[in-house]
C-alpha cells in the first residue's frame, strides 16, 4: 500500500495560480502607472518607489546599531500609516506605552521632545501640543508594552489584532527582547521567533516589522561605518526568513559630517535596503530632525 503524507488540502492548480498571477500583476502596474504605493505606503516618497510600500504577509526586518533611531524610525513609520487611515499596532518590549506617546506628541506637535519630558512647554508649543493630542486620539494606533512576550504571545496578539481592531500593519520593537525558549542557546531561539512573525505576517495577511539589533563589528570597520546584511545577529535565519532587510545608518552618529562628494550629511539619515526578495536594493536618504526624534523625506527642509 502505498500512503501519501502531508498533502495540503488546500492545494490550487496552475491554472487558477496563473490566473491570480496575471491580475496581480496587472494590479501593481495600474498602481505604478497612477504612482501609487503597491502596499501601504510607507511614507517616505523615495522608499515607496524603491519598495512598493508594505506588502501583506511580508516580514521587514529594521536593523541598525543603538542610537540610530530605529523606534523612532518605526514609530513615524507607524504614525505615517495611520495618517492614512491604516490601523497600526506596535508590540514594545523595550518602551512603555508613555515614552511611545510622548514620541508621536513630539513628532505631530513638533516640539522638542525633551521638552515633554521635562514638561518645559511654552504657551506656543502647549498649543501645538494639544492640537496633536486631538489628531492623535482620532488614529487608529494600538500599543502593547508587556514586557516579557514570547514569540507565540505575539502571534496571539497578531491575530487578535487583525481580526478584531482590523490592523494593517503590524511592528515589533524588537526581537532581541522577544522571550525564547530557555532550553535552546539563544541563536536557535532566535530563529524561532523570527519563523514565528514570518508565519504569522502569511497565515494574518498583514505586513509585519520587526526591530533588531546589528552586532558590533561594524564599529570597528573602514570610515564609513556602513551596516551589511553579516552584522545582524543571528544574521543567518533572519536574512533567510526575512522578505526585506532595512538598515537605519547615521553617519553623523560616527562624526562622519560630509561624503566623498564633499556633501553635507549633518541630519541625514539612510535607509539602506539591503535585501528585498521580489525588488532591487539600494538606499534612500532622509533628515532626521534629532530634537523632534522625526524622519521625514529628504526634500522637506528643517
Amino acid at each position: 500500500n502505498i500512503v501519501i503524507t502531508n498533502v495540503r488540502a488546500g492545494a490550487r492548480g496552475m491554472g487558477a495560480l496563473i490566473t491570480e498571477a496575471v491580475k496581480s500583476l496587472e494590479d501593481k502596474q495600474r498602481q505604478v502607472s497612477e504612482g501609487v504605493a503597491m502596499g501601504i505606503s510607507t511614507g517616505w516618497a523615495e522608499l515607496d518607489r524603491l519598495t512598493g510600500g508594505w506588502r501583506p504577509g511580508e516580514l521587514t526586518i529594521l536593523a541598525g546599531r543603538p542610537g540610530m533611531g530605529k523606534s523612532s524610525a518605526v514609530m513615524c513609520l507607524l504614525r505615517n500609516a495611520a495618517k492614512s487611515g491604516v490601523a497600526v499596532k506596535i508590540f514594545s518590549l523595550e518602551m512603555g506605552a508613555g515614552q511611545l506617546v510622548n514620541r508621536l506628541l513630539s513628532m505631530e506637535a513638533e516640539v522638542p521632545l525633551e521638552a515633554i519630558r521635562r514638561a518645559t512647554l511654552n504657551p506656543m508649543q502647549w498649543q501645538d501640543f494639544n492640537l496633536a493630542a486631538g489628531k492623535l486620539a482620532g488614529m487608529d494606533i494600538w500599543v502593547d508594552d508587556n514586557l516579557r512576550m514570547t514569540a507565540m504571545d505575539i502571534r496571539a496578539g497578531i491575530r487578535r489584532a487583525v481580526q478584531k481592531d482590523k490592523v494593517g500593519l503590524v511592528a515589533v520593537d524588537y526581537i532581541g527582547l522577544v522571550k525564547g525558549n530557555d532550553k535552546k542557546i539563544r541563536e536557535q531561539q532566535i530563529e524561532e521567533i523570527v519563523d514565528v512573525l514570518k508565519s504569522s505576517a502569511k497565515e494574518f495577511q498583514v505586513p509585519v516589522i520587526a526591530l533588531s539589533q546589528l552586532n558590533r563589528a561594524l564599529e570597528s570597520r573602514d570610515k564609513s561605518k556602513r551596516p551589511q546584511l553579516t552584522d545582524l545577529r543571528s544574521s543567518g535565519s533572519i536574512e533567510a526568513t526575512a522578505d526585506m532587510v532595512l538598515f537605519v545608518h547615521r553617519p553623523e552618529y560616527y562624526g562622519i559630517t560630509e561624503d566623498e562628494n564633499g556633501e553635507s550629511l549633518v541630519g541625514v539619515a539612510e535607509i539602506i535596503v539591503a535585501k528585498q526578495r521580489d525588488g532591487v536594493t539600494g538606499e534612500v536618504k532622509l533628515r532626521f530632525i534629532h530634537h523632534l526624534t522625526k524622519f521625514v523625506d529628504n526634500n522637506i527642509p528643517f
